[in-house]
């Protein structure tokens, strides 16, 4: 009915009632959005200023934290206050704690006797010295940074400092009180209002009415991040976990919703102009357009069906539409322009010009459904990274364009007048696409295309000598996707690398073993994940040579899947260091060796059990805490574990892993270096390391009767390594000719198939009891 009486309406109303319903609806949509967009853009700043705020916190409690501890460790370090807390006077070590305490401006001062126990404590300012005392028992005293506890219905940050004269007679515990002041000190520094909380209690506040903050923060807070009440936005902020310490910050709404709403109000306002505006105009401009309409109707159905020969109206047109029509052709050849230019962008590589990834595997499928024969060339820059380290990544820019050039020419001058493709696939690696006729033009192309690469390049200057690896990939199966295509040509790079070869060309059986490999990866995940068993442990005992004693084991990891086959353990240990799940594998290890020294602590046997450990492994920034955690939980010594690691991994990031390492021999661990004599280090290498132990490498030792070079080795190994006052073990010992000569040697330990191979927990302990049964027997 609407649409009937629609049509009965003139030209000029129709005009008229659809150009106000479109500003109606354009003028809303756009009101509401610009509405939408301001209360967004408001919500967003707010945000902002919560993580200023947040990270203003963060500064000032790390500020603080360095201030406490400079100032203590000079207060610390001073002789006349060591000697004060050495007298063992209680009213003398509280006024030395007083008096060093007003000198910073501490809240807190206490003295801690090397047991960890409370001593003494300095300003007065601890009414109830048992929550101090619990205080103590739950901080980290192996932590050198600042913590915040709560002590006394107060929140503190303290710092604590170990006591050297020289050895350690106690710990100085130095803190600031985190109060009203320092709240509204926050405030000021960060614009917002500041609370703090311990156990979603309040402790200490910005806002002048404690009543009114208490109300504030008594939202439901268990889980969400940020919440409104009272025209308020707050955020929680944890400082401790442990302790249970939190900051709630807040902002006022009132401002941001007074500004929105006057927004609001403005934005009707303009819309009601808007609107009148266009029923005015509307009925003025229907008269210039009614006559003209149906050729620009026209023009619009052509544009819409992509024709773009777009033809001048009739004279007698205003100049307005004719302006329109002009705008239209030129609109035309823009699109068809831009068209253009979008198309070239998306299709090629911007630096080099040449096709991308995407494009050249559209080019390979195309191909492939043709029945073309082709190879696939794969090409990598060896060390272009040391060019743009050395010369700057400008300069590597240019070699890659260089290089591209290279490819363009030489391939357009190839005898072959099929078509060749050439792309970038990032990076510095290349791929070329060329078709031949017969099999013996293969190598053919692949040597002219090596060789032309390698020819020296000259640019600024400046001549390169570059080193390449090419990858080939001539068997083509026509049904398979080109990305397995291009995958392949990638492993036959990987393999040409590792390799270190110039040309390698794919072999059958190749993408396969990659798949199963990722498969195996995957199940290992799985099986971690899971912990059903297929993963457990052997233990391989070690001999004491000079008690003939076992009170050592290797722990060794074994997987036997759910079908029954035993997956070798350098295969998937090897996989696991390369996608990084060795972090999570070691960690297994650990967990299960812990337990299992806790189980036979319980039985009445100690032991001190090896745990092979990668590079990986001891650079995890949670490793220490990881393996401590493990240790304390089951009430295991840390002498009972040795780390065993290679000289490669000793030597990867070796700052970083000799400063753990170190620290983790300073609470009792054992190093061990595993493999020695298969890698690059030297004894003049490792006596700079914190070791304990080398395990010489079994293919010194496993023919040790048979071969007197090896026996050269062995025993300077052995004298040497006793020198610099290490432990020495022998690993793969077979026979027993062998194991009389390490005795001859000096050998420390041993251990092999010929004392035992690896067995289970249970097992273990059964072959342990019938060995000291018969050595006890025999002595």
């Amino acid at each position: 009915m609407f649409s009937n009486r629609f049509q009965q309406l003139g030209l000029r109303n129709q005009i008229l009632l659809l150009t106000l319903c479109l500003v109606i609806t354009t003028v809303s949509i756009l009101t509401l959005s610009y509405w939408f967009q301001s209360a967004a853009q408001s919500k967003s700043q707010i945000t902002r200023h919560m993580d200023n705020a947040e990270n203003v916190i963060n500064q000032y409690l790390s500020a603080k934290e360095n201030l406490l501890i400079t100032a203590s460790q000079g207060v610390t370090a001073d002789f006349a206050f060591k000697k004060a807390l050495a007298i063992g006077d209680i009213d003398t070590k509280k006024s030395v704690l007083d008096n060093f305490g007003q000198r910073i401006n501490a809240d807190l001062m206490a003295f801690v006797d090397q047991n960890k126990q409370l001593d003494a404590v300095g300003l007065a300012s601890i009414g109830n010295k048992e929550a101090l005392d619990k205080v103590i028992d739950k901080i980290a005293f192996s932590r050198t940074d600042s913590q915040l506890t709560y002590i006394d219905n107060a929140i503190y940050q303290i710092i604590i400092i170990p006591i050297e004269a020289p050895r350690i007679i106690g710990y100085s515990i130095v803190g600031f009180k985190l109060d009203n002041s320092t709240m509204k000190e926050l405030a000021q520094l960060t614009g917002l209002s500041a609370t703090i909380l311990h156990n979603d209690e309040l402790i200490s506040t910005s806002f002048d009415n404690h009543i009114f903050a208490a109300n504030l923060i008594k939202s439901d807070s268990q889980e969400s991040f940020e919440w409104q009440e009272n025209h308020f936005k707050n955020r929680k902020v944890f400082l401790s976990q442990f302790a249970n310490i939190t900051i709630v910050l807040s902002e006022s709404l009132a401002e941001e919703k007074k500004e929105l709403n006057q927004l609001l109000i403005s934005l009707i306002a303009i819309a009601c102009v808007i609107i009148l505006l266009s029923i005015l105009l509307s009925s003025w401009i229907s008269s210039r357009i009614i006559n003209p309409l149906s050729d620009l109707i026209d023009v619009t159905k052509r544009l819409a069906k992509g024709d773009f020969s777009i033809t001048e109206i009739k004279a007698s047109s205003s100049p307005e539409i004719k302006e329109l029509n002009n705008a239209f052709v030129a609109m035309e050849r823009a699109i068809a322009t831009r068209e253009s230019e979008i198309k070239y962008q998306a299709e090629h590589d911007k630096l080099t010009n040449l096709f991308n990834r995407g494009h050249m595997i559209k080019l390979i499928e195309e191909d492939l459904s043709q029945n073309t024969k082709f190879i696939l060339i794969g090409i990598n820059i060896r060390q272009f990274s040391q060019v743009n380290d050395t010369m700057g990544p400008q300069t590597g820019d240019q070699v890659l364009q260089l290089v591209a050039m290279r490819l363009t020419h030489h391939l357009t001058k190839l005898e072959n007048d099929d078509r060749i493709l050439a792309a970038r696939l990032g990076g510095d690696d290349f791929l070329i696409s060329v078709r031949y006729r017969v099999e013996n033009e293969i190598s053919h192309i692949v040597d002219d295309v090596d060789a032309n690469l390698r020819r020296p390049y000259t640019f600024n200057e400046l001549t390169l000598n570059l080193n390449f690896r090419v990858a080939v990939l001539v068997e083509l199966d026509h049904q398979t996707s080109p990305d397995v295509l291009v995958r392949r040509v990638a492993i036959a790079m990987g393999n040409a690398k590792s390799e270190q070869s110039r040309v390698r060309y794919y072999k059958q059986g190749e993408d396969e073993a990659y798949l199963s490999r990722l498969q195996l990866l995957e199940e290992l995940r799985i099986v971690l994940e899971q912990d059903d068993g297929q993963l457990f442990l052997t233990y391989q005992p070690k001999l004491e040579l000079v008690n003939n004693r076992v009170n050592k084991a290797e722990a060794l990891i074994r997987w036997i899947n759910k079908e029954g086959e035993f997956i070798n353990p350098e295969m998937f240990i090897d996989l696991a260091e390369q996608s990084g799940l060795i972090v999570t594998l070691t960690r297994w290890v650990i967990r299960q060796v812990v337990k299992q020294l806790s189980e036979w602590q319980g039985m009445g046997h100690s032991f001190k059990v090896a745990i092979n450990m990668s590079a990986q492994d001891i650079q995890h920034s949670q490793f220490v805490n990881y393996l401590l955690d493990q240790v304390s939980t089951h009430n295991v010594s840390a002498a009972q574990i040795i780390i065993e690691l290679t000289e490669r991994d000793l030597m990867d990031n070796e700052e970083l892993v000799v400063e753990r390492l170190t620290y983790l021999k300073s609470l009792g661990f054992e190093i061990s270096v595993d493999d020695y004599g298969i890698g690059q280090s030297s004894l003049s290498k490792l006596k700079q390391l914190p070791i304990d132990e080398l395990k010489i490498d079994k293919s010194f030792v496993m023919k040790l009767d048979q071969s007197e070079t090896d026996q050269d080795i062995v025993s300077s190994t052995i004298a040497l390594g006793h020198k610099l006052g290490l432990r020495v073990v022998a690993e793969g010992v077979e026979n027993a000719e062998s194991l009389q000569l390490l005795r001859t040697f000096g050998c420390d330990h041993i251990q092999g198939y010929f004392l035992s191979r690896p067995i289970k927990p249970d097992e273990f302990i059964k072959w342990y009891t019938a060995y000291e049964t018969d050595t006890h027997i025999h002595t």
